[in-house]
C-alpha cells in the first residue's frame, strides 16, 4: 500500500513539473514567437477541423515553416487555433495547407463564469490564434484523413443535410455541423453523451473484428487480442479525444486481461486509461470532456450495483424488455449522478430528463450507428448501401424527434447555479456511501452534512442574496447591466449588440449563459434605454431565455423600430410594458428607490436625438447610489444640472461608451462618482474612450474601469466601501462611500420627482409601480 502511494505521488510530482515546464519554456521556433498583429505566411499541417453550421469553422495545425515581412522563411514548431476563411472549404486532417494572415494571442475569460478559452487552448498546448485571409491546400492528407474524408462524403451523399449532419456526429464525434436548436436539444435531454465517440462505437469494433475473426476460424482468445489493433486504429481515425482514449484504453485492457487470463476489474481498467492520458496529456485534467467521460464511467462502475440492490428488476424473465429497462434505468442514473457536478458546474443545468430520455434515445443511436457502419461497408453495392441508408434515415428522424420531445420542454432541465457545483460533487459522494454499505453509511452520513451545509451558505451569502452588485458585462461596443438585488432580484438594464455579420450575439453569448450559470430564470426588470443595436440586439435572445416581469422603455418608444419589436416579444410572453420619462420612480423588491432622470417628457422630446432619449436611472440600495446614463449626450446633461437633478453618486455608468459628446466636467464634478465604468469594445472605430473623458474623470477622483481592459467589471454595492473588479485584467479598485447628503440636497432630490409638464402633474407625484403610461 505504501509503495503504490510512493509511486502515485511521484507520478503526480513528475507530472506537474513536465506539465509547468512545457508551460514556462519553449522550442527554439515555436509559432508563439512569431510577431502578433503583423501579416504572415503558413504552411502548416492540420491536425484538428472543427466545422460550423454556420460556416467553415476552426482548425488545429502544427505550423511547418513561416515567411514574415521581408519574405524570410523560417521553420516553425508549435500549434496554433486558426479561424477558417469563409470563402475556403475546411480541409481534411493530415492536409498541408497554406495560410496567410495575423497570429494572435489568445482571450481569456471575459465576463464571469464565462469560458476561458486561452486556459482551454493552453491546456491543449495551443499558445497562437489566427484569423485566417486566404488558405490553399498545397498537399492533400493520406491514410486515416483520407478515410475520415471518405466517410463524410459516402455519408453525405446518401443522407439528406439533417441526417448526415447527425450520423457525421455519430459515427465520427463531429457534432460542429449540427443544427444548434438539435444540439440544445441534446444538452437539455442529457443525451449529448451519444454524440462523443466513445463505448458505444467501441463495442461495435469489437464485435464486428470478432466475428469476422471467429468466421476465419482463429480461436478466441487469439481472436480478441487481435481486436486490439483494429481499436487502436479506429481511434487513431476518430482523434484523441478523452472519451475516444478513454473507452479504447479500457476495452484493450479488459480484452488483453481476458486473453492472458487474468482477472478482469473495470476499476482497474478505468484507472489504467486515466493514467496513460494524463501521461501523454496532463493538460487533459481540465477538460470538461474528460471530465464528463471518466465520470459517467466512475459512475456506472461505482454507483450500478448499489442502485441495482435499491432498484431491482421486475420478478420477470432476465432477458425481458422490463427487466432490459430497469438495467438500462439504473445505468443512466449511475452515470447522470455522476457527471451532475460537471454538468451544474458548467451550464448551472442537471437534465431531469436524462434517465427517461436514454432508455429512447440510447437505442436509437446504437440502431443508427449500425446501420451508418453497414451503409458504408456495402457502399460498392449502390442498392444495398440505399436500403442500409433508408434504414438509417428513419432511425435519424426518430432519433432527432425523441431528443426534441424530451430537451424542449420546460420541465427537462432543473436550474441549479454553477456556484452550487462542490456541494453537488459531495452530495453525490454521500450518496455513493450510504449505497455501498453498513460501515461506510457513518462518512456518507458526515459528507452529506458538510454538503447541506455548504449549500445552505451558497444560497443564503453573496451578490443576489445578502449583497447587491452591477455586472458590468463585456459586450463588445454595447451596453449590458445586470443589478442583483438582495433576495435573488435582478434588473438588466440594455442587452449588448447582436451582428449577424459577426456572428455575434451578446443576449446568447454572454447574459444568457450568465443567467442560467447563475439560475436567475426571472427578470424583475429588463429596461432599454433607447433602440441602438449596440443596447438592444441582444434582448430577443434574453426575452427567449428568461421571464421578464416588466419591459421598461424611455417614453415614445412606439416610434423606434427595435423597441416595438422587442415591447411586441415582451407582450407575447406576459410581460408588462412599462413606459418612462423624467420624473417617474420605480418600485422594486430590493431597492431603495430607482428614479429616471431622463429621457425629458414626450412633448419636450419629439425629434431629438436617439442618444439623448436614452433612459438615464438613478438608483440607491442602501448607502450606495448608481448613476446609469445610458448613451444620453451633453444636451440632456445640461438641461439635468440646470433642473437640479439629484446626480450624486458613488458609481457611475460613464454615458455613450466615453464619447466626446457626453461626461462634461460641470456634470462629473456634480455626480462626483467613486468608481466609473466605461462600456467599450477593443479598438472600436469610433475611438471610445475619448482621452479628455478619462482626463475629466481622473480630475473628479473617479476610478475609471474599461471593458476593453478590464474585461467585466464587477461593483459590490454592499459594505463598508465600495469594491470592483475587473474579470479578465484582475485589477481591483476600492472606493468610500460618499458622504450622507444634506438636508438641502435630499430636498433637491424630492422636488426632482416631481412632474413638469401638464398631464404629468395630473397624475400627481407618488411613487409607481408603473410609469406615467403604461401599455399592456
Amino acid at each position: 500500500m505504501l509503495i503504490d502511494a510512493c509511486l502515485v505521488a511521484s507520478l503526480a510530482v513528475a507530472g506537474t513539473i513536465a506539465y509547468d515546464a512545457h508551460h514556462r519554456l519553449a522550442a527554439r521556433g515555436d509559432a508563439r514567437f512569431l510577431p502578433r498583429d503583423t501579416p504572415l505566411a503558413l504552411t502548416a499541417r492540420v491536425v484538428e477541423t472543427r466545422p460550423s453550421p454556420d460556416g467553415p469553422g476552426r482548425a488545429v495545425v502544427a505550423p511547418l515553416r513561416a515567411s514574415v515581412g521581408d519574405g524570410a522563411t523560417l521553420a516553425v514548431s508549435g500549434l496554433v487555433w486558426v479561424s477558417w476563411p469563409d470563402a475556403h472549404a475546411l480541409p481534411l486532417r493530415g492536409d498541408v495547407v497554406e495560410l496567410s494572415g495575423r497570429l494572435g494571442t489568445p482571450r481569456g475569460r471575459r465576463n464571469p463564469g464565462d469560458f476561458d478559452f486561452a486556459s482551454y487552448l493552453k491546456h491543449r498546448r495551443i499558445l497562437s490564434v489566427m484569423r485566417c485571409d486566404g488558405a490553399r491546400v498545397e498537399r492533400r492528407a493520406a491514410g486515416l484523413g483520407r478515410a475520415q474524408g471518405w466517410i463524410v462524403d459516402a455519408v453525405r451523399r446518401r443522407l439528406p443535410a439533417d441526417s448526415a449532419a447527425l450520423m457525421v456526429g455519430l459515427l465520427l464525434g463531429r457534432t460542429g455541423e449540427l443544427p444548434g436548436d438539435l444540439m440544445e436539444a441534446f444538452r437539455r435531454s442529457g443525451t449529448v453523451h451519444i454524440l462523443s465517440v466513445s463505448g458505444l462505437h467501441v463495442g461495435f469494433i469489437l464485435l464486428m473484428t470478432h466475428a469476422l475473426l471467429r468466421s476465419a476460424r482463429v480461436p478466441p482468445a487469439v481472436a480478441r487480442l487481435l481486436s486490439v489493433p483494429f481499436l487502436l486504429a479506429f481511434a487513431a481515425l476518430i482523434g484523441p479525444r478523452p472519451s475516444v482514449l478513454r473507452a479504447t484504453t479500457m476495452a484493450s485492457v479488459v480484452v488483453a486481461s481476458g486473453a492472458l487470463g487474468r482477472a478482469r476489474s473495470a476499476l482497474n481498467a478505468v484507472g489504467v486509461a486515466a493514467l496513460a492520458i494524463v501521461a501523454l496529456d496532463p493538460g487533459s485534467l481540465m477538460d470538461t470532456g474528460f471530465r464528463l467521460s471518466y465520470g459517467a464511467t466512475l459512475g456506472i462502475v461505482l454507483l450500478y450495483d448499489p442502485l441495482a440492490r435499491l432498484i431491482p428488476s421486475p420478478r420477470v424473465g432476465p432477458g425481458s424488455r422490463m427487466a432490459w429497462a430497469a438495467d438500462a434505468l439504473r445505468l443512466s442514473t449511475s452515470a447522470q449522478l455522476a457527471v451532475a457536478p460537471v454538468l451544474i458546474a458548467t451550464t448551472g443545468q442537471f437534465a431531469v430528463a436524462a434517465a427517461p430520455a436514454n432508455l429512447i434515445v440510447v437505442p436509437l443511436a446504437a440502431f443508427s450507428v449500425a446501420c451508418g457502419v453497414a451503409m458504408l461497408a456495402a457502399d460498392a453495392l449502390p442498392w444495398l448501401a440505399s436500403l442500409f441508408a433508408g434504414s438509417a434515415w428513419a432511425s435519424l428522424t426518430a432519433l432527432s424527434w425523441a431528443a426534441r420531445l424530451t430537451g424542449e420542454r420546460a420541465w427537462s432541465t432543473a436550474p441549479v447555479a454553477a456556484r452550487f457545483a462542490p456541494a453537488a460533487l459531495l452530495g453525490v459522494v454521500a450518496l455513493g456511501l450510504l449505497l455501498r454499505g453498513r460501515r461506510p453509511r457513518v462518512a456518507g452520513l458526515a459528507v452529506a452534512a458538510v454538503a447541506t451545509s455548504l449549500a445552505f451558505a451558497l444560497a443564503t451569502r453573496g451578490p443576489g442574496r445578502d449583497r447587491a452588485r452591477i455586472v458590468f458585462f463585456d459586450v463588445g461596443q454595447g451596453d449590458a447591466a445586470l443589478i442583483e438585488l438582495p433576495g435573488r432580484r435582478y434588473v438588466l438594464v440594455d442587452a449588448g449588440p447582436a451582428a449577424p455579420w459577426m456572428r455575434y450575439d451578446a443576449g446568447s453569448a454572454v447574459i444568457r449563459p450568465y443567467l442560467q450559470r447563475e439560475a436567475v430564470t426571472t427578470l424583475e426588470a429588463l429596461v432599454l434605454t433607447h433602440g441602438h443595436d449596440d443596447h438592444t440586439g441582444g434582448a430577443p435572445a434574453v426575452l427567449a431565455g428568461v421571464r421578464i416581469r416588466r419591459l421598461v422603455l424611455p417614453e415614445g418608444w412606439e416610434r423606434s423600430a427595435p423597441l416595438a419589436r422587442a415591447a411586441a416579444r415582451a407582450r407575447a410572453a406576459g410581460a408588462r410594458i412599462v413606459s418612462v420619462a423624467r420624473g417617474d420612480s420605480l418600485r422594486l423588491p430590493g431597492v431603495d428607490s430607482l428614479f429616471v432622470l431622463g429621457p425629458p417628457r414626450e412633448a419636450a422630446a419629439r425629434g431629438q436625438d436617439e442618444n439623448d432619449a436614452s433612459v438615464v436611472l438613478l438608483l440607491r440600495v442602501g448607502r450606495a447610489r448608481a448613476l446609469l446614463t445610458g448613451d444620453a449626450g451633453r444636451r440632456v446633461e445640461e438641461l439635468s444640472l440646470a433642473r437640479g437633478d439629484p446626480l450624486a453618486a458613488d458609481v457611475l455608468k460613464v454615458a455613450h461608451h466615453g464619447s466626446a459628446t457626453s461626461s462634461s466636467g460641470p456634470y462629473l464634478d456634480r455626480a462626483a462618482p467613486g468608481i466609473a465604468v466605461v462600456s467599450v469594445g477593443e479598438r472600436n472605430r469610433f475611438g471610445h474612450p475619448d482621452a479628455g473623458v478619462l482626463g475629466r474623470l481622473r480630475a473628479c477622483g473617479a476610478a475609471a474601469l474599461r471593458t476593453d481592459l478590464e474585461g467585466a467589471v464587477l461593483v459590490w454595492l454592499r459594505g463598508d466601501s465600495l469594491r470592483a473588479e475587473g474579470v479578465a485584467s484582475g485589477r481591483r479598485v476600492a472606493a468610500a462611500f460618499r458622504d450622507v447628503r444634506t438636508a438641502s440636497r435630499d430636498t433637491m432630490s424630492r422636488d426632482s420627482r416631481k412632474p413638469r409638464d401638464a398631464r404629468a402633474t395630473a397624475q400627481g407625484t407618488r411613487d409607481r409601480l408603473g410609469p406615467t403610461t403604461t401599455s399592456e
